[in-house]
């Protein structure tokens, strides 16, 4: 019958039309998957920039978006001007291990036995301090010349020295305690954090005259912490920095932070993570910070960690290495949001100009493992598609 032929005929019609385009969408994903051979490189978010060295790399400052500055140990400083993809070695002047960069208008360094360089654009001046221990990290909340800045150092035995006026007074006696001190940073003259062995957290709105003890969230008290960072707001009529918020790691995958709207408000209630979530997914060391604001920051540590979170530390994106498998990463450093740097143990070093993010994971693109859980996922917006046509 006429109606049956033509259901019939209609109904074959939009069988082959839909075979037609089940056989185009294939061949587009084939022409469009790309095929990778052995030999090309998958790009994971970070490029390899090693430096030619046996030596460890123990921090690194991003001095823009292509250009940085890596110490480590026997007094070694590496400059890259290229992304990591040369590095030439520069003349420290000294032997000792070099431990920490900062800058504030110029790259000061800290090393054992009191080491303490400063860079004045062609090469590196001496001011260390005479009698100081091993220093492990610095602080610069002021510089406009050596004679004028005001910088912190901390290191072994509870020590604190601070250079004002032109000279280097010792704090050790304020600072209540004789562990060491492996991390220190000021977001202005005179309010800082000061974390180190053994779960010290310790916190001074003074300029360091006086210290007081932030007792460590209970679970982490025989953790040791490796780097703490102060978050600051700076409003139209500021002179300086208020803090805002404090974050320390170390030991075991440790991430806590403190926020708040004032110095006292900061460093008593603790952010931790929960008894059935571990955000940093580690139980390796976690060893440095740098971010571009307290909800995106970075964090490097033992084990080919590296680690993006952009919602303050809530949850982080795994930005490990395949080709680091092993190494240790010490420092990292990013000049904004997406440029930064990253070293470790034996020159390894890092690079990325994408916030280290693999592009195959970006939230722009959904990943499937083979074509039918594509096919899946697509058949019913295909078949809308055609029965709205």
């Amino acid at each position: 019958m006429l109606s049956d032929k033509y259901s019939s005929g209609k109904k074959h019609g939009r069988t082959f039309t839909i075979a037609v385009c089940s056989l185009f969408l294939a061949f587009i994903l084939l022409l469009f998957t790309p095929s990778l051979t052995s030999e090309e490189e998958i790009d994971t978010g970070w490029d390899q920039a090693p430096i030619s060295t046996d030596n460890d790399l123990n921090d690194v400052l991003a001095l823009n978006s292509t250009s940085a500055f890596a110490i480590g140990e026997n007094g070694k400083i590496y400059h890259t001007v290229n992304s990591g993809v040369n590095w030439s070695e520069q003349d420290s002047g000294v032997i000792q291990d070099l431990n920490a960069i900062e800058f504030n208008g110029q790259a000061i360094v800290a090393g054992d036995s009191g080491t303490v360089l400063i860079n004045d654009g062609d090469s590196w001046i001496g001011n260390s301090i005479e009698g100081a221990g091993n220093l492990y990290d610095l602080s610069v909340p002021h510089f406009e010349s050596l004679a004028d800045s005001v910088i912190f150092v901390s290191g072994t035995g509870g020590e604190i020295w601070k250079w004002s006026n032109n000279t280097w007074d010792d704090l050790s006696n304020f600072t209540g305690t004789t562990n060491d001190i492996y991390a220190i940073d000021f977001v202005n003259e005179d309010e800082g954090f000061a974390v180190g062995a053994d779960g010290l957290i310790i916190a001074t709105i003074d300029g360091g005259l006086s210290w007081e003890i932030r007792d460590s969230p209970e679970e982490f008290r025989g953790f040791s912490f490796y780097d703490v960072t102060i978050f600051g707001y700076k409003g139209p009529s500021d002179d300086e920095a208020s803090p805002v918020s404090v974050l320390i790691v170390g030991e075991n995958g440790t991430v806590i932070q403190s926020s708040g709207t004032g110095p006292t408000a900061i460093g008593y209630i603790w952010k931790v993570p929960s008894e059935n979530s571990h955000p940093t997914n580690t139980t390796s060391t976690l060893k440095s910070i740098s971010g571009s604001s307290r909800f995106k920051f970075w964090i490097v540590g033992d084990d080919n960690f590296v680690a993006l979170t952009e919602d303050g530390g809530s949850s982080f994106y795994n930005q490990s290495q395949l080709q680091n498998a092993g190494s240790d990463f010490t420092g990292v450093s990013f000049w904004d949001g997406y440029s930064g740097f990253a070293v470790g143990e034996e020159g390894t070093a890092l690079y990325t100009d994408r916030e280290g993010l693999d592009p195959r994971v970006l939230d722009t693109a959904i990943s499937y493992d083979t074509f039918w859980k594509f096919a899946k996922y697509a058949f019913p917006f295909l078949k809308e598609g055609m029965y709205n046509t």
